[in-house]
């Protein structure tokens, strides 16, 4: 059995739980306050959320930082009606499709080695995934809070796999979401998780452990030992520390004996394409989580023209864009000396300065081999806001300078970097490859000197 939570989503541009609590903190107090949510700085400010702590730890009756307690106190807070609450969802998952991480487990199911999903997520990523897979929507079962006999049914029967929803979907009636739902999770979809960890073992990945419910269903799944006969993994990243709850869980198992282990990994999508690395997939299935935009299209070459470039682009189309980069707070300058540290460390990133810290995209690995040396004291996540693409944002250079060398990477070309963006030159020192013989016929020529 796999578990999965909004970390699974994430890079499906979903927030995490941790993300929608800085949100809902944000939305309370600047309501208090009279202050236009757009005055604040976003909740990736590592000042504005000391703020935020301290502003509720000075009302008081607020759970602390970091604690169980906060995402469904917060949310309840912020959202006191259902319909509100529900509404917040609907708008945070409306536009999403599945990562190669949900294709990845869909297939999974498809190879038979996944029989059941058990989700706290509400968006359907995992239902469209199913279904792209399958080919069809009967071929597994979808039970939520609405549907509990769903999965008592299909998990008696054992003929089709399960996606087992125990917060429900942004379209259930029962949409579960605060403290006091929380508590009263649905019984029978409950008793259904905490029989099925006493008969097989369990794989938890991007889930934090926030939910009491939950958290109790599985410590009541050890069974003495007797449950997780096939062992509980749980995945989490490394630039956090395991909740109370869970670190709790690991070693009350394997006190009684079950193998079970807290394992550091990277997102939830790179965990599933390192599992594929050492399965044998058949081609028809493997196509599904490896298929790739083309990146040359058949276009008529015009007459060869007299002046260069030879190819100009007013614009290329981006189809989507990743929802988070790394941010590290440390003791270094501006851009010339992230870019200088990147350098000398001779690390695969690709980084820029801003306010709040250096932001980059790159291998956790990497990026802390070139900025440990000054000092890292924050290391996290960095929601990508779209609105800051519009205008010549350190979001914006990073995605600019990171499209420019993953054409490097893929074609032969080079890139160099202008005061107004990027220059890309066929790389004349390498053999021309035949994708480039057509402009060749048109231009006459490839390289040379540019007057």
């Amino acid at each position: 059995m796999w578990f999965t939570g909004a970390g699974a989503s994430a890079s499906a541009g979903i927030k995490t739980a941790g993300n929608m609590i800085w949100d809902f903190k944000k939305q309370i107090f600047c309501a208090e306050q009279k202050i236009a949510a757009r005055a604040c700085p976003d909740f990736s400010d590592a000042g504005f959320r000391a703020r935020l702590n301290q502003y509720y730890k000075n009302k008081g009756g607020y759970p602390a930082p970091n604690s169980d307690e906060e995402y469904a106190f917060f949310f309840e807070a912020a959202f006191p009606q259902e319909r509100d609450r529900r509404s917040y969802i609907d708008s945070m998952i409306a536009g999403a499709i599945p990562s190669n991480g949900c294709i990845a487990m869909a297939v999974l199911a498809k190879l038979k080695v996944l029989n059941t999903l058990w989700t706290t997520n509400f968006d359907h990523l995992p239902e469209d995934a199913f279904a792209k897979v399958f080919g069809t929507t009967t071929s597994f079962v979808v039970s939520s809070l609405d549907t509990p006999e769903f999965a008592e049914q299909a998990l008696a029967e054992a003929k089709r796999p399960l996606i087992a929803k125990l917060h429900g979907d942004f379209l259930s009636r029962k949409l579960k979401n605060t403290t006091d739902e929380l508590k009263a999770q649905d019984q029978r979809l409950r008793r259904s998780l905490v029989n099925e960890c006493k008969r097989q073992g369990l794989v938890v990945v991007g889930y934090s452990g926030r939910d009491q419910s939950v958290m109790e269903a599985l410590e009541e799944g050890i069974d003495g030992g007797r449950g997780f006969p096939n062992g509980l993994f749980w995945f989490r990243r490394p630039d956090s520390d395991p909740l109370p709850a869970l670190n709790d869980l690991i070693t009350k198992a394997q006190a009684a004996g079950v193998d079970a282990h807290i394992i550091e990994a990277e997102t939830f999508d790179e965990i599933m394409m390192d599992l594929f690395v050492l399965m044998d997939c058949p081609d028809e299935l493997q196509a599904f989580f490896e298929q790739r935009r083309p990146r040359l299209s058949p276009v008529d070459i015009p007459p060869a023209g007299t002046s260069w470039p030879v190819i100009r682009f007013n614009a290329l189309p981006l189809t989507s864009v990743p929802a988070t980069c790394r941010r590290v707070v440390c003791e270094i300058g501006g851009t010339a000396e992230v870019r200088a540290a990147v350098q000398d460390a001779a690390a695969d990133v690709v980084a820029l300065r801003r306010d709040l810290g250096v932001i980059g995209f790159g291998a956790d690995e990497q990026v802390r081999k070139a900025f440990t040396p000054f000092g890292i004291t924050e290391f996290d996540l960095h929601p990508i806001d779209i609105g800051r693409l519009e205008f010549e944002s350190a979001e914006h250079g990073l995605l600019n300078e990171s499209l420019a060398k993953a054409l490097c990477r893929e074609r032969q070309i080079r890139a160099r970097p202008t005061r107004h963006g990027w220059k890309l030159y066929i790389n004349f020192e390498l053999p021309v490859s035949a994708s480039f013989e057509k402009l060749r016929t048109a231009a006459g020529g490839l390289s040379g000197t540019i007057i």
